[in-house]
């Protein structure tokens, strides 16, 4: 190993000496700046900060004074609005008033009307349609012909008939007078009188077989429907036309067996067309099956029509209601009159110029009245049109129907 002088390790001590203290030096120096830097930095902030918090202070005293004074403002003009407060206008109404007068429970049920006398027109004899003298829905009396078949054949073999008679007849006339001179057994007799009475009894078969080539209504009725046309050939028994009398309408109404015990012949019925709101017509009940249909467990009801409304007709839908009790002295307001809030019913009452909203207990309902039982007194003045628009205490104006 070489060996380093003395003189040339001290001068690198020294050199080594010399750089420490000028590192050391150089990070003092700029540790000092650094902190120079922050102290500033921070002072400015603080010096921000202040500021910003005064102008803060500032605005929010100046906001808070502009919203005092909306504040002010505003409590003012409600305080106006309170004082100035418009009127509110009365809701037109219509009104009615509570009345006594009776009314009745039903049994009620559906049914379709049926003429309680009907029939098809049939052809009695083989022949040609030549004629309609009818059509639907026209009205016919008993005996009024409806149509006309081809008579040519049968009127040629009345003719023959009525010539066979007339021959017949002569012979017998004169074999009537060789009986009276006793010029001929009365075996002989016997026979001419026999071929004289088959020979008028072939006459009379040939006119009813010409008389039915017009075919006639049975009954009086109106024609339901027509079966045949002009030019077709009908054979006996063949339908020609469908009709039906006016003169008595019927309903087959099917009830449980306990609520026909009640019920006997001659009840009265309140029947309505399903195709007409408040068209109501009367009916008794004509009979009563003896027996239940073991099927069902209902007993088959009869009502009759006696006296048919115009605008009724065989085969309409109706209701049928079947009086069960009446109150004869009942308070009654139109149904359009109440208003249904859950399970509870109301009436709007008016009282001079207000109406005020009150609970009611209804009983019966018949032809759009209600029997009301608690809640409203003979007289009593209440809205049927314009309650929807109506609070406890609104003004009314009433108008009239």
């Amino acid at each position: 190993m070489p060996v380093v002088p003395k003189k040339s390790k001290r001068l690198w001590w020294i050199f080594l000496v010399v750089a420490f203290l000028a590192v050391a030096g150089t990070v003092s120096l700029i540790s000092f700046s650094t902190f120079g830097n922050s102290s500033t930095a921070a002072e400015t902030a603080d010096a921000s900060g202040e500021e910003a918090s005064v102008k803060d202070t500032e605005k929010s005293d100046s906001e808070a004074g502009e919203k005092g004074k909306e504040g002010v403002e505003k409590k003012g003009e409600e305080k106006e609005g309170e004082e100035n407060e418009p009127e509110i206008d009365p809701v037109p109404v219509e009104i009615s008033e509570v009345k006594s007068k009776p009314i009745s429970s039903y049994l009620s049920t559906t049914a379709n009307l049926e003429a309680e006398n009907e029939a098809q027109v049939l052809a009695e004899i083989e022949g040609l349609v030549v004629q309609l003298l009818v059509e639907e829905g026209d009205w016919v009396n008993k005996g009024d012909i409806l149509a006309r078949l081809d008579e040519g054949d049968k009127r040629i073999n009345l003719r023959k008939a009525a010539l066979k008679v007339q021959s017949e007849q002569n012979n017998f006339k004169r074999v009537q007078r060789m009986q009276s001179s006793s010029l001929i057994s009365q075996e002989d007799f016997d026979k001419v009188d026999y071929a004289f009475q088959v020979a008028r009894q072939e006459q009379e078969a040939a006119a009813y077989l010409l008389s039915r080539t017009e075919i006639r209504a049975p009954f009086a009725g109106i024609v339901s429907e027509r079966l045949v046309k002009e030019g077709a050939r009908v054979k006996p028994s063949d339908p020609v036309f469908s009709l039906v009398s006016r003169a008595s309408l019927i309903a087959k109404i099917f009830l449980p067996e306990k609520d026909v015990l009640d019920l006997q012949i001659g009840d009265p019925v309140m029947m309505a067309l399903n195709a007409i709101d408040d068209a109501p017509f009367r009916g008794e009940i004509s009979l009563i099956s003896p027996v239940v249909d073991p099927n069902t467990g209902t007993v088959k009801v009869t009502v009759k029509v006696p006296k048919i409304p115009g605008n009724v007709r065989p085969g309409s839908f109706v209701t049928v209601n079947i009086v069960r009790e009446t109150h004869t002295l009942a308070l009654t307001v139109p149904r359009k009159a109440l208003i249904r809030d859950l399970q509870e019913n109301f009436v709007f009452v008016v009282n001079g110029e207000e109406a005020s909203k009150r609970k009611v207990v209804i009983g019966f309902e018949e032809n759009g009245y209600v029997e009301i039982l608690s809640g409203l007194e003979n007289g009593e003045r209440i809205v049927t049109v314009g309650q929807g628009g109506l609070k406890d205490g609104t003004p009314v104006e009433i108008i009239d129907a």
